[in-house]
């Protein structure tokens, strides 16, 4: 087994680029070095989205600052509210496990809304038995009141697993007011649902997710399966002002066996012109034109200048069949240069 190092760009205060850590496996050592007075925190993400606080280096003048953490997460970041006197870097070691971290979605909570969510069947979210170790849950909205995790072997019974609590005081320290960024809930309970119960008022969008490692690779080797749709062909859209682009592709997953996990991953070159949008993918047999009834598989938001970005859905089982492929851009201002370099994939 082999180590790696993930360096973390330290930004001189705010939040700093995303980082994926998605393949470090294993407890993890992050180190803080350098000189500073104030705090660093190292955020971390399953979905590049939604961002919360893993752990807090606070000093004033200490060199080499050590913690470890144990949980898989997909992505990380470093948050600066600190006033440094020369060079400040953060990394994070780990086990080198490509395909034995995975994530994905429990729920996504719109204001106004509560109670008990969905069901998730954690055995088909994460193929095929759910996760066995290094599990840890996100959230991060706006609400009053509780979110309660609710965990179940047979889908009838529940029991907590834990719950993220909302308090006057976390609004008045994150200076947000109405979004909460909660530290992960670690819990070692091995249960195949999941749902979450929403006690209380929403305020603003609350987006539940989880991560975590299982036992062994899903394939290795010669061993998996891929296949790519006219991979690395590029296509230039042109997006008008506040309107939305559709583009479809048909993919053949005949040459994949029933039930292989899927994960889709596409790249794009965004050039906005001022303002942002919603870059948005599906999958699934449906209307061309339409994208009623197919699985939205992950959407994301661009930023405001021009970027290239990959992007890798969650995990799923294979659909099977032709399919058609939906790409929706949602531009808040007029767009140009959308390149899109497509591949429909296993995740390596």
């Amino acid at each position: 087994m082999s180590t790696l190092t993930v360096n973390l760009i330290v930004p001189a205060s705010g939040d700093g680029p995303i980082a994926d850590i998605s393949n470090l496996v294993g407890e993890k050592t992050v180190v803080l070095t350098g000189s500073f007075a104030g705090s660093y925190a190292l955020l971390v993400s399953d979905d590049g989205s939604n961002f919360v606080p893993a752990l807090s280096f606070d000093a004033g003048g200490l060199e080499g600052i050590k913690q470890t953490i144990s949980a898989a997460f997909r992505f990380a970041r470093v948050r600066a509210q600190a006033f440094p006197q020369g060079v400040v870097t953060m990394s994070v070691t780990g086990i080198a496990g490509p395909t034995q971290n995975f994530f994905g979605t429990l729920a996504t909570v719109a204001p106004g809304a509560g109670g008990l969510q969905p069901v998730i069947d954690t055995a088909l979210l994460f193929p095929p038995s759910g996760l066995e170790g290094e599990i840890a849950i996100l959230c991060r909205g706006g609400f009053a009141g509780n979110v309660v995790v609710l965990g179940s072997k047979d889908g009838v019974a529940w029991n907590p697993v834990g719950e993220f609590e909302a308090s006057p005081m976390q609004r008045n320290l994150l200076g947000g007011g109405q979004i909460l960024e909660f530290s992960p809930l670690f819990t070692p309970d091995l249960v195949r649902y999941l749902r979450i119960d929403v006690q209380g008022v929403v305020s603003a969008t609350t987006v539940v997710t989880i991560g975590g490692r299982i036992s062994e690779p899903l394939y290795s080797g010669d061993e998996i399966p891929t296949i790519e749709e006219e991979a690395a062909r590029s296509t230039t859209l042109q997006a008008p002002a506040g309107g939305e682009i559709l583009y479809e592709w048909t993919v053949d997953f005949n040459g994949l066996g029933v039930g292989t996990p899927l994960a889709p991953v596409i790249s794009f070159i965004l050039n906005t012109q001022g303002d942002v949008g919603t870059v948005s993918l599906y999958i699934g047999a449906t209307n061309p034109g339409n994208t009623a009834g197919a699985a939205l598989v992950f959407t994301t938001t661009t930023s405001t200048l021009s970027e290239t970005k990959i992007w890798a859905g969650t995990m799923l089982a294979n659909p099977g069949g032709v399919q058609l492929v939906q790409l929706v851009m949602e531009m808040a201002s007029p767009t140009t240069d959308i390149g899109i370099i497509r591949a429909v994939g296993i995740k390596w």
